[in-house]
């Protein structure tokens, strides 16, 4: 016996009041199925079989054990919830998790543990010739300890709101894809009633991946070749402020900025530190007292790194910032909060620092590949493999990515809307989508193509059942990825 989709498993959330398919293979002739002390008889044709719970048993309620019974064979899956499930779709403001937000939400975060809420994260997949019935990979887990920390903040916090409120177990499926335009969770099919051919006659999966290893490990060798050739260097210092921008000659391209500062401690360190620096173009290797303390890959992540209390002391302490520039620009983001916290005592890192140009290059870094950003590949392997889902309704946070080209985006959106809708068939399921935030993108002076996207989000409005949440005043200029994740999941909740 096989069943056709990871999803069903124990600890999986099924929706309330709506019929429920299971479906599989088997070689028997008969297969039943039983769950809350009912029995479900499956129709068995030409090796697979589907057996229904209709709507009316479909109640809120559980831990349940859920077991297919063929003429050899039982499976029994444990700790079924009935509830309500939500589909989140979209790129790495729906993806960023609890763990990107937790030092500024501590206490939301940890004042919350429930078995009755939990995520189906599917990890980032894509395919351009198969439309995929099952996913690669994921697995139910509950909202619990540390677990938490990989859930999407804006679903966890969704979650946490309405379960408080109405006591309804919470299942999350996230297929949400940092940096995608919202053309990789379109079919073929539907981008074509839009106009858009795509080619993907060269997309080979073998080659794709060959293709994507090589790219890593070219960059991470070059990463640790720039910062070896860096330790070699007799390093002179001057100073600067931060916030910084250094913009380097043609001849400077990729290299190592060192920056350092002291900072004095009034009280030995009962407790571990939180070290805040903003946003850093590009990477970041960062040091306290000798001892590495965080690194992050890329400039849209939010610096927020834990200092152990063992690593800190009572008086002087160095904190030394190791920035690798991979096109010339080295960057300390203005606007933002550059801190270190240790119990009730806070530093203001802004001001003077200390800085070195080390170790530089005349070649910038490559142009990473994306294949995810492309057309089709996403929604052939994350969205399609959910036919047949049943939920409550979709959460959706996406667009920074098709502010290149705002134009149309309404109707890219109202078509992906009915897309799934259709999967579901579920024609006026509700969706709740975050309007973009008031980012200040460097790319877009004066701002015009993101306003010209959230005017398109506006007019999406029209379509029925579909809800738009306004994010501009809880995000930042700089920061791509606001960290005000508590609001943006409560004003949901609000809505549903």
């Amino acid at each position: 016996m096989k069943i056709n989709h990871k999803m069903i498993s124990d600890h999986m959330v099924l929706q309330r009041g709506e019929a429920f398919s299971l479906t599989g293979e088997t070689d028997a002739t008969n297969v039943t199925v039983n769950m809350n002390g009912k029995v479900y008889e499956a129709n068995v044709n030409q090796g697979n079989f589907e057996a229904i719970i209709p709507a009316d048993d479909m109640l809120a309620g559980g831990p349940y054990e859920l077991t297919i019974n063929e003429e050899s064979n039982t499976v029994t899956y444990k700790d079924v919830l009935i509830g309500d499930v939500f589909f989140m779709a979209g790129q790495s403001n729906m993806e960023f998790p609890v763990s990107g937000i937790y030092a500024n939400y501590k206490d939301q975060v940890d004042e919350f543990d429930s078995e009755f809420v939990r995520q189906f994260k599917v990890p980032t997949s894509y395919d351009f010739h198969e439309i995929y019935t099952d996913v690669p990979a994921g697995k139910w887990v509950n909202a619990i300890g540390d677990d938490k920390a990989d859930f999407g903040a804006i679903g966890f916090f969704m979650a946490k709101k309405l379960y408080l409120e109405n006591k309804v177990p919470i299942g999350l499926i996230q297929v949400a894809v940092p940096g995608c335009p919202i053309e990789s969770f379109i079919s073929e099919e539907n981008l074509k009633t839009l106009g858009i051919e795509f080619d993907v006659s060269n997309l080979n999966n073998k080659w794709m991946a060959e293709k994507i290893q090589e790219e890593n490990d070219n960059w991470n060798s070059r990463v640790a070749h720039l910062l070896s050739e860096d330790e070699k260097i007799n390093h002179t210092y001057k100073k600067t402020i931060v916030p910084v921008l250094i913009d380097c000659d043609e001849d400077s391209r990729a290299g190592i900025f060192t920056f350092k500062r002291k900072v004095n401690l009034k009280n030995v360190p009962e407790e571990d530190g939180i070290l805040k620096l903003g946003l850093i173009v590009e990477i970041d290797e960062t040091y306290v007292n000798g001892v590495k303390v965080g690194t992050s890959e890329h400039q849209y992540l939010t610096r927020r790194y834990t200092v152990p209390k063992n690593v800190l002391k009572q008086g002087e302490n160095e904190i030394v910032i190791k920035v690798i520039a991979t096109n010339g620009i080295c960057r300390l983001w203005e606007k933002l909060e550059y801190s270190l916290t240790v119990g009730e005592e806070t530093i203001d890192l802004t001001g003077v620092w200390e800085y070195s140009k080390g170790y530089f290059e005349k070649e910038e870094f490559f142009t990473r590949t994306f294949f995810e950003y492309k057309p089709i590949g996403c929604y052939n392997a994350m969205i399609a493999p959910f036919e047949g889902l049943k939920a409550k309704g979709i959460l959706f946070y996406q667009g920074e990515s098709n502010t290149d080209k705002p134009e149309g985006y309404k109707e890219k959106f109202e078509v992906f809307i009915k897309q799934v809708r259709k999967l579901f068939d579920q024609p006026e399921l509700p969706i709740y989508y975050v309007q973009l935030a008031g980012y200040e993108d460097i790319n877009d002076e004066g701002g015009y193509r993101w306003e010209a996207l959230r005017l398109e989000q506006e007019k999406a409005q029209s379509i029925k059942n579909a809800y738009m949440i306004i994010s501009k005043d809880v995000g930042s200029p700089t920061d791509l990825h606001p960290q005000n994740k508590l609001a943006l999941g409560e004003r949901i909740a609000n809505l549903i």
